[in-house]
């Protein structure tokens, strides 16, 4: 069966006395959903200004929103340290990646819980590479990255075993020739190597200030939220009152109307009960009839 290539998926039928023919929309629903399936892993692999872009961001250490926004679509943290550490083939100066890689997949981890995605993001490395040991390895080196991000790494050879514990480079333990990222000839500038004077890990003081503003925003919203309640509660209230207010009203009117129509019921007995006193028969005929 022939191989199809990663850069064009055409999806084929085959009846009886017929070879492979390609067609350009798929005509079954199984053969559209693998079409869609293989665009969307096309969609989500790295280009070459994709790398540098993060490894640029990860140098800086600061800019995080872009970072998140730009690795949305990797599904998990562990998948775009895996892959950045196949695009250098080693860890830079110290431990200042990996720091900063667990620090974005804590930062990570928290924004997908916020966004109920944890069926992405929560689960561990194993279920997702199966080289997750590799990946661990790399990330506890200590090597010598100053040229481009994409050259390969020193040979063996130059390994030091010093007592000052010199920045040293090794070969990646795994094989990346699967890859498929062209590499341009373009210098790029010298990533800064760990002096030892400034922390590797924590946050920065931009990354405490964008929580602070978050929380503060956070707060605020809180606030404005209660205050709608409390409104919302006071006019349910100002609403009660207005009808136990008419309800009132009508109770009273209602009382006054009977008390109206007793004392007219009154007047009459008592006017019938006046005239049947009297002598004149017909005087006295006319008048009940009237009132009746």
């Amino acid at each position: 069966m022939e191989e199809q290539s990663d850069e064009e998926f055409t999806p084929s039928v085959k009846g009886p006395g017929m070879s492979k023919r390609p067609i350009t929309q798929p005509t079954t629903v199984a053969g559209r959903k693998a079409a869609k399936h293989h665009k969307r892993k096309q969609v989500q692999r790295f280009s070459e200004e994709e790398t540098r872009a993060l490894i640029a961001w990860l140098d800086e250490g600061d800019n995080f929103d872009a970072f998140y926004h730009a690795t949305r679509r990797t599904k998990s943290t562990e998948e775009l340290s895996l892959h950045l550490m196949r695009e250098l083939g080693t860890e830079r100066s110290g431990m200042t990646l990996r720091n900063k890689l667990m620090d974005m997949r804590a930062k990570f981890l928290a924004l997908a819980r916020d966004e109920r995605d944890k069926g992405y993001s929560l689960k561990t490395c194993e279920e997702y590479f199966p080289g997750y040991a590799d990946f661990k390895s790399i990330m506890e080196r200590r090597d010598n990255f100053t040229q481009s991000d994409l050259e390969p790494a020193k040979s063996s050879d130059e390994y030091e075993d010093d007592d000052d514990d010199e920045i040293v480079a090794e070969k990646p333990s795994f094989d990346v020739s699967h890859q498929s990222i062209e590499t341009v000839d373009r210098p790029m500038k010298k990533q800064r190597r760990s002096t030892g004077l400034m922390p590797t890990s924590g946050p920065t003081p931009r990354r405490q200030d964008d929580y602070a503003t978050r929380e503060r925003e956070r707060h605020e919203m809180e606030r404005e939220r209660h205050q709608l309640e409390m409104r919302r509660q006071q006019l349910e209230i100002e609403r009660l009152e207005r009808e136990a207010e008419v309800h009132e009203l009508r109770l009273e009117n209602e009382k006054a109307r009977l008390e109206k129509e007793k004392s007219i019921r009154t007047l009459r007995d008592e006017l019938i009960a006046t005239l049947s006193d009297s002598t004149d028969n017909h005087v006295k005929l006319g008048l009940l009839n009237a009132l009746k």
